[in-house]
């Protein structure tokens, strides 16, 4: 670890990090400095931070580059565009090979405010013309399907605690692998409790459940509060109607022995493969929706050898497999994974909170 600035609103300002008379207090002092001499009240949250990332796959970016990068956002953002003199002081660490942190002052030199209300669209587009310029993995616009990825914050959290990851990246793949496999309401909540997880439902005045949440143990706020996740937080495809999908399809569930589940799989793939063929996008997702239920349930029950291969194989394969939310699952696979006789899955989890 080198964390070091590789760009800042001005490139004559000193890096505290390799610098004998610089600290990081006079580096806050300069950053704030546009914030102290605004005139009259002062905005309750003046600090802009963005960290910017590239996944394992993807090329160590030199420094130089990552001052490019650190520039085009500022401008796409709103808080520095290239033309204007007048704009918000900024800097960028290098805390680690893959990723930037940028922090900023929501306060121009001119006393005014930024505009950053389409910055997070904005900088999202920047990114996508980088991947195409320096090569790196292309990803799409965001379409409403992608599940809610951990913040910065939760993160570091993990990182304190010695978790291998933060909750609520553990609580998504125990909660979709509790959908895959669940065939009701009451078998889904009981997958969830049984997984050692803390489940809260939502229920309405007419007594019908319409949602539900979860919890790490031992994972708190400043507050000791638990940190509570719904479905929706999680991924949009694991709200508890789009969850329901899967088992009121009206398809019966057949259940296979435990010797048998590797033949049941491998039949199931295949038969997949061949309604995939022939199906059009839209009627296929439901059978798109059933493989990655399957996989998620092969990846619990597979030998401990190969279970991490497989749990990232299906956490790959969602990434792949993700229908618009507006989209029902239809198709003949939907709802159609089979069981296992060997009652309510237990999933193993490697870094549960103490």
């Amino acid at each position: 670890m080198d964390p070091h600035m590789v760009a800042a609103w001005d490139p004559y300002v000193p890096d505290p990090g390799r610098s004998d008379e610089f600290s990081i207090p006079d580096l806050a002092m300069l950053l704030d400095a546009p914030v102290r001499a605004l005139l009259g009240r002062k905005p309750p949250l003046h600090v802009f931070h963005v960290a910017v990332r590239n996944p394992p796959e993807d090329r160590d970016l030199t420094d130089e580059e990552w001052a490019r990068v650190a520039r085009e956002m500022m401008h796409a953002s709103g808080i520095a565009p290239h033309t204007d003199d007048q704009g918000c002081r900024w800097v960028a660490v290098r805390h680690a090979d893959d990723h930037i942190h940028i922090v900023a002052t929501r306060a121009r030199e001119d006393g005014r405010q930024p505009d950053t209300s389409w910055s997070k669209l904005r900088m999202q587009e920047a990114a996508r013309g980088f991947e195409v310029e320096l090569g790196l993995r292309r990803l799409t616009h965001a379409d409403g399907t992608a599940r809610r990825w951990s913040k910065t914050g939760e993160t570091e959290k993990a990182a304190r605690r010695g978790l291998p990851e933060p909750p609520r990246e553990t609580l998504q793949r125990s909660v979709r692998e509790a959908a895959a496999a669940a065939g009701s309401d009451a078998d889904f909540f009981a997958r969830l409790a049984a997984a050692g997880l803390r489940v809260k439902q939502r229920i309405a005045p007419d007594g019908n459940v319409t949602g539900y949440s979860v919890a790490q143990p031992g994972d708190r706020d400043s507050a000791q509060r638990p940190v509570w996740f719904s479905g929706t937080k999680l991924a949009p495809d694991l709200s508890l109607p789009r969850v329901r999908e899967r088992w009121q399809t009206g398809v019966p569930e057949p259940v296979a022995a435990p010797a048998e589940v590797w033949r049941v799989a491998e039949e199931r793939v295949r038969a997949a493969a061949e309604q995939l063929g022939v199906g059009g996008l839209h009627q296929g997702a439901g059978d798109v929706a059933a493989l990655g239920d399957l996989i998620a349930i092969v990846a619990v029950i597979s030998p401990r050898t190969v279970r991490d291969q497989m749990q990232r194989a299906a956490t790959e394969f969602e990434r792949a497999s993700r229908a618009p939310v507006a989209r029902g699952l239809e198709g003949q696979g939907a709802g159609a994974v089979p069981g296992v006789d060997t009652g309510p899955v237990t999933v193993q989890r490697r870094g549960r909170a103490q």
